[in-house]
Formats: C-alpha cells, sequence, structure tokens
C-alpha cells in the first residue's frame, strides 16, 4: 500500500498505464483528455465518500451561481 501522496499518484499512475495497455477505450478515453488516474483514485473510495463529495461540489455550484445571477 503506497505511504505517501506521491507514491498513491505513482500507483494509480501505474494502474491507468496497465488499463490504458489492456483496453484500448481507456487508451482512446485518455487520449481525448479523461484523467484515469483521477477515475481511479475516485473508485477507490467509498460509496459514502463519493456521494459526500459531489454534494459538496453541487453545494459549491448552487452557491456560486446563485451570487452569479445578482
Amino acid at each position: 500500500m503506497p505511504d505517501t501522496d506521491d507514491d498513491k499518484q505513482v500507483d494509480l499512475q501505474t494502474r491507468a498505464q496497465r488499463l490504458a495497455e489492456k483496453y484500448p477505450e481507456v487508451a482512446a478515453a485518455r487520449d481525448w483528455g479523461v484523467d484515469i488516474p483521477m477515475l481511479l483514485a475516485n473508485l477507490d473510495r467509498s460509496v459514502a465518500e463519493r456521494i459526500r463529495r459531489h454534494q459538496i461540489a453541487l453545494n459549491t455550484f448552487r452557491k456560486l451561481h446563485n451570487a452569479a445571477r445578482r
């Protein structure tokens, strides 16, 4: 298990590269700019943590959207 954030990032990069080598669709998505390591990091989180983070992002968007409308 990675010990530091740098180790985690290297691990995610390695996993993303392996997936891209195995699945042409992943390589194509990466080539179009999809951040595969970020997707992997998100999938490593629990469902509850993903929902919590999504709710924070949604609340932030709503606040910014409402502020821009004023």
